[in-house]
């Protein structure tokens, strides 16, 4: 049978509370009845002790006139048992069975009302008390207080009544703190429970902190380290399962593109051997190294998602960012975009696999163009510059193209996330893996009218 966490706080509470809340009402009420009986039988003594010691005579009007003040009914009787005065005249006392065992008036600290007796259809608690007054040849005299049942319950519960409503309104309190207590445990645990169903369904945001410092913060800390470890988890899954398509997908029509391209570039070496002339020609070289830039293109498309095996060695990267603006530059003249590129001074070496790094500079270069194309603006320009700090060097592409949507802004650099309509977003995804095996990172950001991508490499030590 199922218990929510909010009735095994709640009832156990309030069993507790409601026990105490008894017991504690239930105590005080049994003391006060105690104490008020003791404070009647003080009364009574009092006022037997004053009749016992007194000079007056033992009238109606005496005893009626004690009765005022003390509020309970006298008799005076003598040892026949005969009524000799009484404050009310309906009060007869019955004829003492054991008179020696009935206290005197020296003995007043034993006086005890105790017993009861029903006398004209009322009930007294009733006490006998022996006078030591009597004159000589006299006979004893025997006073008795009659302390009506009625007054002495109206007492008690005006007496016990307070300690009831509070305790009542205590009562009432606990059970209000009570579920106050459990709503406040249980309200977080429905949070987290509801958290812990929105991952389980695949939604990884993170649920607000509770305010309390506590254990419930702390599990709920749990709970939202273990979404973004899901979320982490989930994304590079995705991540491999792009990769692993990818590579299932293209690899028979890359292996095709290759050969047809290296039969390309064969083709083209046969033709400057056959016509000498055209060896310098500048177009064609661009073409050839084209050509060969797309065998490596291909291999790389072939090994997407393994490790690749690159051949690292000293670069003057110089020397590369020309080959590489000198790689797009027909696609930038096409286009109408100016290409320009800062001199970088010819100590900033890296170790690197020159073509790979060559394939990150003209994959980006390529971007930059194809975005400044897409603007309106007159002027259209792509720059590359150079920052060094001791130990990287930083190659800048800026361009003034119209930068990224917001929906894949975060997510560059993922196979398939793209802008371009007809684009696929592999040339981002190789190259940051090319630049993350250099030990390097690739980062873009978006500086007033600019969208800037940086690479970061180190550099070798001059």
């Amino acid at each position: 049978m199922r218990q929510p966490l909010r009735s095994q706080i709640l009832w156990p509470l309030l069993a507790i509370l409601i026990l105490t809340t008894v017991c504690v009402s239930a105590t005080h009420a049994w003391l006060t009845a105690r104490s008020l009986k003791n404070g009647v039988n003080l009364r009574m003594r009092d006022v037997a002790r004053t009749l016992a010691e007194g000079t007056f005579p033992l009238e109606a009007n005496v005893l009626r006139q004690a009765s005022q003040l003390s509020a309970a009914e006298l008799a005076v009787t003598d040892d026949r048992g005969r009524t000799l005065a009484a404050s009310n005249g309906a009060i007869v006392p019955m004829p003492l069975d054991d008179a020696a065992s009935l206290p005197s008036s020296q003995q007043l600290a034993t006086l005890d009302l105790h017993d009861r007796v029903t006398i004209a259809g009322r009930t007294f608690f009733h006490a006998v008390v022996k006078l030591d007054r009597r004159p000589s040849g006299q006979s004893v005299r025997w006073l008795h207080l009659f302390y009506p049942e009625e007054s002495f319950r109206e007492a008690r519960w005006q007496a016990i009544y307070p300690s009831l409503v509070t305790g009542g309104l205590a009562l009432l309190a606990a059970v209000a703190l009570a579920s106050l207590v459990a709503a406040r445990v249980t309200r977080p645990v429905h949070k987290l429970q509801s958290q812990v169903a929105r991952i389980a369904q695949g939604d990884y945001e993170q649920m607000p902190l509770p305010g309390r410092e506590d254990e419930l913060r702390d599990l709920s800390l749990a709970v939202n380290q273990m979404a973004q470890m899901l979320r982490t988890s989930a994304e590079e899954l995705r991540r491999h399962e792009r990769a692993a398509t990818l590579h299932q997908l293209g690899a028979g029509i890359a292996h095709q593109l290759r050969n047809a391209a290296t039969g390309c570039r064969m083709a083209l070496d046969l033709f400057r051997r056959e016509e000498p002339g055209l060896v310098a020609n500048e177009n064609l070289a661009i073409a050839t190294r084209q050509l060969e830039l797309m065998e490596h293109y291909l291999q790389r498309f072939l090994t997407l998602g393994r490790t690749a095996q690159l051949t690292l060695a000293p670069v003057d990267l110089w020397r590369l960012v020309q080959n590489s603006v000198s790689l797009v530059r027909p696609l930038a003249e096409h286009l109408h975009v100016e290409l320009t590129a800062a001199e970088f001074p010819p100590e900033i070496v890296v170790f690197a696999d020159a073509t790979s790094l060559e394939q990150v500079l003209v994959n980006l270069l390529t971007n930059a163009i194809e975005a400044c194309s897409e603007t309106q603006v007159t002027h259209r320009a792509v720059r590359i510059e150079y920052g060094l700090t001791a130990d990287q060097v930083q190659i800048l592409i800026a361009d003034q193209g119209p930068g990224f949507r917001p929906d894949v802004a975060d997510h560059l650099g993922e196979p398939f996330v793209t802008t371009k309509p007809q684009g696929t977003g592999l040339g981002l995804a190789v190259a940051k893996e090319i630049v993350r095996e250099h030990h390097g990172t690739l980062r873009w950001e978006r500086v007033g009218d600019e969208t800037r991508f940086v690479v970061e490499l180190e550099r070798v030590a001059s």
